[in-house]
Order: C-alpha cells, then sequence, then structure tokens
C-alpha cells in the first residue's frame, strides 16, 4: 500500500492474465481491474507483477460474447473471498445482465444482501430512472456498454447520466482513453488499450506507432503502463477539487479500508497529487486526438441553475 491507494480518479488497467513481462514501476504501480471470468489466469500470474489496489468485475460482458453466463452463486462465493484476505481489494462490481436492466437490478440487491456492497452498472440503453434509482440507493454506480459507441456518442451519454447524478461517485466501464477522462469528472475508470502493443502491436508510448511486437514472448510493457499512468495523474489534477467532496474511505470495502486507515496512521495525509503535472499527449491514433483538451466545467452537471438547465436540455435530447 502506498499514497496513491485511495487517489480519485483511479485508472484501472484491465487485466486478462498475463502471460508477459509487464514490469510495471515499483515506486508508483497501476491499480488493476481483474474479471472474474479470467480470475485463474489472475491468480496464477499475480506474483510476477506489482499493482497498488484492484477493482473485481463480473466479467458479465466476456462470458456473454463467449455464449455462456457467469453463475450468481459462484461469483457471491469468490467476492466473500477475496473480500476476506485481500486489503489491496477497493470495490466490485455487480453480476450484470447483459440487456436486461432488471436482472441486474435483482442480482446487485442479492449481492447486498449477502453482504458483498457491489456497484450496480447502468449500461446504454436503459431507462434513466433506473439510473437515478442506483444513484439514490448505492454509494457509488458503474456506466457501461459505452465501448462500441463513437467518442461523440459516448460523450453524450456520459453526459447525460452526470447531468441526472452528479454529485455522485462514478466508475466508467471502457472509459480509459485522456480525452474521455478529463470530459467529466470520474471517480474511477478502467481501460484494456495497454495490452494494445502485445494484442495489436500499436504503442500509444511511441506516439501510436504499429511496431513489429504482437505476441511476442517475454515482450516489456513499462514503457505503455508508464504512459497510461500519465492520463491518471493528469486527471488527479484535473478533477481534484471536484471530487475532493466525496468521502473516498467509505467506499472501500471493508478489509482495504481498515488497512488504509492503519497505513495513513502511520505514515500521515498524502499529497494526493499536488505534484504538478504536465498535461500528457493525447494517444495518438485515438479519437479526436486533434481536437483540442477543453474539459467540459463540471459547473454543468451541478445542482443549481446551471444544472437544472443542463439536465432539462439532456432530457430534451432524449
Amino acid at each position: 500500500m502506498n499514497d496513491e491507494f485511495l487517489y480519485a480518479p483511479t485508472l484501472y488497467f484491465v487485466c486478462r492474465g498475463i502471460g508477459y513481462e509487464v514490469s510495471f514501476p515499483r515506486e508508483r504501480p497501476p491499480a488493476m481491474l481483474v474479471s472474474y471470468w479470467f480470475s485463474k489466469d489472475f491468480e496464477k500470474t499475480r506474483h510476477t507483477f506489482e499493482f497498488r489496489s484492484w477493482v473485481l468485475d463480473s466479467g458479465a460482458f466476456s462470458a456473454h460474447g463467449a455464449g455462456k453466463a457467469v453463475k450468481l452463486e459462484d461469483y457471491l462465493d469468490y467476492c466473500k473471498e477475496k473480500m476476506a484476505c485481500e486489503p489491496t481489494l477497493r470495490e466490485i462490481i455487480c453480476l450484470d445482465v447483459i440487456g436486461d436492466w432488471r436482472g441486474t437490478k435483482r442480482n446487485v440487491e442479492k449481492m447486498w444482501k449477502a453482504g458483498v456492497p457491489a456497484m450496480p452498472v447502468f449500461h446504454v440503453g436503459e431507462p434513466f430512472d433506473v439510473l437515478k434509482g442506483y444513484a439514490a440507493d448505492y454509494p457509488k454506480i458503474c456506466l457501461g456498454g459505452m465501448v462500441p459507441l463513437s467518442v461523440t456518442a459516448r460523450s453524450r451519454f456520459a453526459e447525460r447520466c452526470f447531468a441526472r447524478i452528479w454529485p455522485k461517485p462514478v466508475h466508467g466501464l471502457g472509459v480509459g482513453g485522456l480525452e474521455s477522462m478529463i470530459e467529466f469528472p470520474w471517480h474511477s475508470v478502467d481501460n484494456s488499450s495497454w495490452v494494445g502493443c502485445v494484442r495489436f502491436g500499436h504503442w500509444d508510448a511511441f506516439g501510436g506507432k504499429a511496431l513489429r511486437t504482437r505476441n511476442v514472448d517475454g515482450l516489456s510493457l513499462r514503457a505503455e503502463v508508464e504512459h497510461h499512468m500519465k492520463f491518471e495523474r493528469y486527471t488527479w489534477q484535473r478533477w481534484k477539487k471536484e471530487l475532493a467532496q466525496f468521502d473516498h474511505e467509505s467506499l472501500l470495502l471493508p478489509l482495504a479500508r481498515k488497512e488504509w486507515l492503519r497505513y495513513k496512521h502511520e505514515h500521515g495525509n498524502p499529497d494526493n497529487g499536488k505534484t504538478e503535472v504536465r498535461p500528457p499527449a493525447a494517444e495518438a491514433g485515438g479519437h479526436g486526438r486533434n481536437r483540442k483538451s477543453n474539459p467540459r466545467s463540471v459547473d454543468r452537471t451541478r445542482s443549481g441553475r446551471k444544472g437544472r438547465g443542463h439536465a432539462e436540455h439532456a432530457a430534451a435530447r432524449g
């Protein structure tokens, strides 16, 4: 555990079982998103790399793509096992049911009843009344279904959601690009593009160049990891004031909260990213790379005259 354990926004690096050299920086290791669907791979390789914290996802989307399903009972058992012994496990995402918001709602209710405080997932295309209900009943919400969307559609969906529930801690599933991260005050996001150099030979760290590194054994991803971690540090600065209103400690799972409080007692309060960080270059080849980095003002989603006007405008758009 280190001073950056509780920083927000947090960029979770999606881990699907790593069979290659990652070489994460020890002095500033990243946070990880671990899918239950790929948990066996994670358990086999986790000792080979450094990470400061992690969030557990059900892997429902991956299972759905494979024509299979994750059983709630099995997922609950795994969640409880990890909650009891993993002080670096910060959060858990509920088992969502793709295409069935009622099924997702039932699952998150069952998980909380079973003692697993999971974050509900609100998907693109679901009724916004469901989102409002989640905001009223749960401490943090996930927004999902955005990965296939264009940048414009993704931004519009997020804008409409924030207009209805801000201030509320929100996790963006698959929202780990710089442009998306600085546009809204996400409490956390996740992204798998950092392994694009292994899967496709595409390196954001080297200006988006396509190098002959696809499926190369023993490939070090340190440069790519550090490149994406610059996004995280820059957005810490960008949204520091807006996110300071949240009680971040209360969002932690019990064991993680206990360990964090112990660490803080021994080491004092961290500076929470006061060191100035220059804006990193947007990922070459990424969406809207020629657009100016001009993040939306969070005032547009706050309560009050501007917030109400923005919410009404978003509602009128559909």
